[in-house]
């Protein structure tokens, strides 16, 4: 299928935004190629970029925010009927994206469409109560009323920080 070969270029290409925006796009909308991707080890794939390449430039660490916001999205509306959204994000999670995004919130603190970028994935991870612990406990809660506090004349970054504080509460 396509979607496999796109994430065995993804694996091999880590380093290219382009390989990576290729399978965000090959799993929009379609939860089947969403499902075959992440059945093929998708998450660590994306993962992977982030912790190898996250910190190199800002195209890659936005690309794979977008990738992993994809994977975890609640996309019921197609041919399936119903998403693994859920089971997703507790994936991601549970493969250590958590503290991953929380460094790389550190890194790009100067940067804050990144920055904006890597709280919509904490937000959207903070699902369970055990992650919300986790966030906490390295740090997250503290990072965003920080960056709140900088930022709040940010609308963008100040929107993720709210939405990122709601998902904690």
């Amino acid at each position: 299928k396509g979607v496999v070969t796109l994430v065995k270029v993804l694996r091999a290409n880590l380093d290219n935004p382009r390989a990576v925006k290729a399978v965000r796009l090959a799993i929009t909308a379609n939860e089947q190629n969403r499902r075959d991707a992440i059945d093929n080890g998708l998450i660590g794939v994306a993962l992977d970029v982030l912790r190898e390449h996250g910190t190199a430039e800002v195209i890659i660490c936005r690309s794979a925010c977008s990738l992993l916001r994809q994977i975890v999205k609640d996309d019921a509306t197609d041919q399936m009927g119903f998403s693994n959204a859920h089971e997703n994000a507790r994936s991601v999670a549970s493969d250590g994206a958590l503290p991953l995004l929380i460094r790389l919130l550190e890194h790009w603190s100067g940067n804050g469409d990144v920055t904006a970028d890597l709280f919509s994935c904490l937000g959207r991870l903070a699902i369970r109560a055990e992650f919300v612990d986790e966030i906490m406990e390295n740090g997250g809660l503290d990072r965003t009323i920080r960056v709140l506090a900088e930022n709040v004349k940010t609308p963008s970054l100040a929107r993720q920080c709210c939405l990122v504080l709601r998902a904690l509460a």
